[in-house]
């Protein structure tokens, strides 16, 4: 089984190890100073995987929106479109069926070495108007997940929050 997950303070984060806590999760953590940035960095070198979703570190500790190119690059970009928070539709994944009404990120280019698993895309439905019939299609726009490794550091991106954590 697993514990209880522990919620750490900015504080505790400078000292953690990954022997200690071997997996950080940061879910729908929007807002990353600089000087916690440089900690995670130093977390996931020291071997910790982390895993984020939906465009970690979106504000700066003053609310000013940032595009962090270290933060983007711990997770394996080299660029990424900021996630069009309420935009909400459906998720494919490898394999199996869509799972409906996440929040969806949007467009990511990926570094060498990082890959994407699954497909957040623009599905249309079979429908027939008049004489004319269009067939359902799925159109891939960006990946749902991004999974990254450097040595024994690992990281997952997930392209896409849980509507639960809205309401």
């Amino acid at each position: 089984g697993l514990d209880a997950p522990a919620v750490l303070t900015t504080a505790e984060l400078s000292r953690i190890s990954p022997r200690e806590y071997p997996v950080l999760i940061l879910p729908l953590l929007q807002v990353l100073s600089p000087a916690e940035i440089t900690q995670l960095e130093r977390y996931v070198k020291e071997g910790g995987r982390l895993i984020a979703d939906l465009f970690p570190g979106r504000y700066n500790e003053f609310g000013v929106p940032q595009v962090n190119s270290r933060l983007l690059a711990l997770f394996g970009f080299k660029s990424a479109s900021a996630p069009e928070l309420g935009r909400s539709g459906s998720l494919q994944l490898d394999g199996s069926g869509d799972l409906p009404e996440l929040y969806l990120g949007g467009p990511l280019e990926l570094a060498e070495g990082a890959q994407a698993r699954g497909a957040i895309g623009l599905r249309s439905r079979a429908v027939k108007l008049g004489g004319i019939a269009l067939a359902e299609s799925f159109q891939k726009a960006a990946p749902a997940a991004v999974s990254f490794s450097q040595g024994e550091a690992d990281t997952l991106y997930l392209n896409f929050a849980l509507p639960d954590y809205y309401q």
